[in-house]
Parts: C-alpha cells; sequence; structure tokens
C-alpha cells in the first residue's frame, strides 16, 4: 500500500522554487522511448502507453522539450514517476516529484549550479525536518538522505550537444 501523497507540500516546493527563480512548466507525462532512454538505467523496464512511455522522472519530460528550455535559466515540474528500480518501503513504483533543471551554455561551469541547486532544495527540506538532512557522494552525482533514506539525486548529465542540472526538489509520498 502506498501512503497518501502529500500533494500540499509539493505545491509548497511549487512554490518556494518561483521564489527562488525556477520558472514553472507544465511537462510531458508520455514520452517517446527514445527520449526515456537517455535517463533510463538498462536494468528498468518501460511503462508503454498507445501514446509513448510514462515518464520515470519529470527531468525526462524536461528532455522532451529542451529546444524550448534557455540555458542559464532554472526550470521545475510536477509530474508522477514511474519506476520497477529500488523499491522498498519509501520506493514505490509511482510517485509524484517536483523535478528542477538547469540548461548549461557550454562555457558555464555546472558544479556552481549543482552547488546552487542543492543550496535551493536544502533551503526547502530544512523547514520541515532541520537537522536530519545529510548529502552523501555518488557515482552518478550527490544524494540527500533524510535518517538514511535517499530523498533526492541531484547531478550533471549531457546528452548529444545538451547539458544540464537536475535534481529532484521533492518526492512524495517518500519524503
Amino acid at each position: 500500500m502506498i501512503p497518501n501523497i502529500n500533494y500540499g507540500l509539493i505545491q509548497k516546493a511549487v512554490d518556494h522554487y518561483v521564489w527562488k527563480g525556477y520558472k514553472y512548466l507544465e511537462v510531458p507525462w508520455i514520452i517517446p522511448k527514445s527520449t526515456i532512454e537517455i535517463t533510463k538505467p538498462t536494468e528498468c523496464r518501460h511503462f508503454d502507453t498507445f501514446l509513448g512511455g510514462l515518464v520515470g522522472s519529470g527531468e525526462q519530460s524536461f528532455l522532451e522539450i529542451r529546444d524550448e528550455l534557455c540555458p542559464g535559466r532554472s526550470y521545475q515540474c510536477v509530474t508522477p514517476c514511474f519506476r520497477d528500480d529500488d523499491l522498498d518501503q519509501h520506493h514505490f513504483n509511482w510517485f509524484m516529484k517536483n523535478e528542477l533543471i538547469i540548461p548549461l551554455w557550454k562555457t558555464d561551469n555546472a558544479k556552481d549550479y549543482l552547488n546552487r541547486m542543492i543550496s535551493d532544495v536544502f533551503s526547502f527540506l530544512r523547514s520541515y525536518s532541520p537537522s536530519a538532512i545529510t548529502i552523501k557522494e555518488t557515482e552518478e552525482g550527490t544524494d540527500l538522505l533524510l535518517c538514511d533514506v535517499e530523498i533526492g539525486s541531484y547531478g550533471i548529465r549531457q546528452n548529444r550537444g545538451f547539458r544540464w542540472v537536475y535534481g529532484t526538489g521533492l518526492a512524495e509520498p517518500r519524503f
């Protein structure tokens, strides 16, 4: 059984990130398999529909509309996420997530943008859990942990000339 999703908290996250300069965009939830493949782990399956695949993350949705994104600007969206990896009492086949992205120019220092994003997330999450959030470096980037449970992943990626910083603004019901 999946715990209730706190949509009010998701809205507070959206408001916080708007205040921090992240433009909110509605993005597609069903996209082509080729876009999903950019970030989908190879061992995970696709959640196919007759229109395309259900997204595993808003990051995939942003990749589908990347031609509409301006480098150096910060964006956010809220999407459902459909996954079949790392399932446990805190991670489910589907959940809602506020996703953050910053497309980069070729000359941008990606690490500076990544650090700013993590700082923006910390300023939101710390208002709800002041001392229990820790940082863990991973092979792919950085994770934020709440009582040793991963509550967000952050990093830098590139694909076919497009480079971006990505991260979780808030995942529910995980948080």
